[in-house]
C-alpha cells in the first residue's frame, strides 16, 4: 500500500486525538512492532481553511511580513487574529476604526 492509497482512503473529516498520552502509547507500541490500540478521535473544532487571494500594496505587504516574523506566526494567522479582534469590537468602535483608516 502506498501513501497515495492511504490518502485516498482517508476520510475528509478533520479529527484530533483525544489525548497526547494515548497517541504516545500508540506510537511506542508501533515502534516496538506491536499493533497499536485504536485512537479515540474527537471531531476538530476548526473549520477547513480555504485559500483566498487579495491584493496589498508592497509597503503594506512588507509590514505584514515584519509583524508576522516578529510574532513568529504565519501571515495568514496574523490576519485571522486581526479579523477576530475587529469582530470583537462594538459597531461604533468598528466604524471609528474604518473612518480613521479610510482611503481618501
Amino acid at each position: 500500500m502506498t501513501l497515495a492509497n492511504l490518502s485516498r482512503s482517508a476520510t475528509n473529516k478533520a479529527c484530533t486525538v483525544a489525548s497526547l498520552e494515548q497517541f504516545l502509547e500508540g506510537a511506542e507500541a508501533y515502534a516496538n512492532g506491536l499493533t497499536p490500540p485504536p485512537l479515540a478521535l474527537l471531531p476538530s473544532r476548526q473549520q477547513p481553511m480555504v485559500s483566498s487571494g487579495f491584493r496589498l500594496s508592497q509597503p503594506l505587504r512588507q509590514r505584514l511580513i515584519v509583524h508576522a516574523k516578529r510574532q513568529q506566526i504565519s501571515r495568514s494567522r496574523l490576519l485571522r487574529i486581526l479579523i477576530n479582534h475587529f469582530d470583537a469590537l462594538s459597531k461604533p468602535q468598528q466604524q471609528r476604526l474604518l473612518n480613521e483608516h479610510s482611503v481618501r
